[in-house]
């Protein structure tokens, strides 16, 4: 197969453009979202229907900028993002089925609606990202699932690990496996799964403190959970977490980096003609930062 990169455009008068996510597809047929800026210099949630098509803008909540983060693989996609809102500071989470429509958020509390993003969606339309909590000020994970009831949904506080204070949720998958990082009890930053409505610390590299988890698939019989861990010398390398049917995760497969570098993270992972294979980035000697792809682990 030929390498090749494609210059996915920006609009008329505008200077960049970030893709994001995209669905399971043919070439022709994949479809891609991200954010492009328009003449005004506003960044404006997109979509592209093709790899070849025109950008397609979804709009904003009513306020300056929009961004969009996922997009699920329906015939007729749901893709989800945070936008701004008219007269009030901070993004709000939306989702889009041809109309964007905000999400809920934690509830307002003494200290007003908070910031709220959606991050990742699944086939049942069911989307994860974190929110503020009005009351406590504090991040925690949040999954959105429809009531089934003209695109209504409701939000559900996932919590933390322990007594930790903040957490956010990065990808869901059909089966409704959440993966995302925590704040435990004391401080440290750590990876978690959740399954059957309970979180699970995913264990870090030996000797290292803090890990985070960005992605979940499965591949054959086996579902893998890409992220980042701390080594025991304190930089972040890029892992995996194994679990084949019917067993549980155990330790994490360290990535390694590009020759030279310290650091490396895995941001995404898929299951490619059978086999599951990981991108990311990886730190290079001179300390620039390359894009990677993982696979044999």
């Amino acid at each position: 197969m030929t390498k090749t990169i494609t210059d996915l455009g920006v609009l008329s008068g505008g200077l960049n453009s970030f893709a994001n996510d995209l669905t399971n597809a043919s070439l022709n047929q994949v479809k891609i979202v991200g954010s492009i800026e328009d003449s005004s210099g506003a960044k404006v949630a997109v979509l592209w229907n093709s790899i070849s098509s025109a950008p397609i803008t979804l709009g904003t909540l009513g306020g300056f900028n929009s961004y969009a983060y996922g997009i699920n693989n329906a015939p007729t996609p749901l893709m989800v993002g945070a936008s701004e809102i008219g007269g009030s500071p901070g993004l709000r989470a939306f989702v889009y089925n041809g109309t964007m429509t905000q999400l809920p958020s934690l509830n307002d509390g003494l200290l007003g609606e908070k910031e709220a993003i959606a991050i990742s969606v699944n086939l049942s339309g069911e989307i994860v990202g974190y929110a503020e909590n009005g009351n406590t000020g504090y991040t925690h994970a949040v999954l959105w699932t429809p009531t089934g009831l003209l695109g209504a949904y409701v939000i559900h506080d996932l919590g933390t690990l322990g007594t930790g204070f903040n957490s956010l949720a990065n990808d869901i998958n059909d089966s409704r496996t959440i993966v995302g990082a925590s704040e435990t009890g004391n401080g440290n930053i750590e990876a978690f799964v959740r399954q059957t409505n309970t979180n699970s610390p995913l264990v870090s590299l030996v000797g290292g403190s803090n890990s985070t988890a960005e992605a979940i698939t499965i591949s054959g019989t086996t579902t893998y959970v890409v992220g980042q861990s701390e080594t025991a010398t304190g930089s972040a390398h890029a892992v995996v977490w194994k679990a084949p049917s019917g067993t549980t995760f155990g330790l994490p497969t360290d990535l390694g980096a590009l020759s030279g570098g310290l650091k490396s993270t895995a941001i995404d992972i898929a299951s490619v003609g059978g086999t599951a294979t990981a991108v990311g980035g990886s730190q290079i000697s001179t300390g620039a930062v390359h894009a990677v792809k993982f696979t044999g682990f």
